[in-house]
């Protein structure tokens, strides 16, 4: 047997790295022989989707309606049917009760979680 050259041995290297995983590879005066390559897997990287997130809580909030009344006991039944002018809430006070997650744009429900007792 005759000994590979340096730059045999190099190009035989960097053949191995980029043919498929099954290769036919025959040297002169040899039959045909099987090897195996082997192939360098990355790890999948998970893309990203917007969501639609519905979180049902008890907010602090000052919501603020204008309604034309007689009296003031009139004017409290009256909101009932309004819509506010203003909303001022306090966002830390909050207390979550159950979230509903679903893809944007979408009906279909992917995560639901109910913090009741929590």
């Amino acid at each position: 047997m005759t000994e590979k050259t340096m730059a045999e041995r190099i190009a035989e290297e960097l053949l191995k790295e980029r043919l498929p995983d099954t290769i036919k590879v025959s040297t002169p005066g040899q039959p045909t022989v099987k090897k195996e390559a082997k192939v360098a897997k990355s790890p999948l990287i998970k893309a990203k989707l917007y969501y639609d997130v519905k979180v049902e809580c008890m907010l602090p909030a000052t919501v603020t309606f204008r309604i034309l009344a007689e009296d003031a006991e009139q004017a409290a039944g009256l909101i009932r049917g309004a819509s506010p002018i203003a909303v001022k809430h306090r966002l830390l006070g909050r207390k979550d009760h159950k979230i509903t997650v679903c893809e944007a744009g979408s009906s279909m429900i992917k995560w639901v979680k109910n913090l009741i007792g929590m």
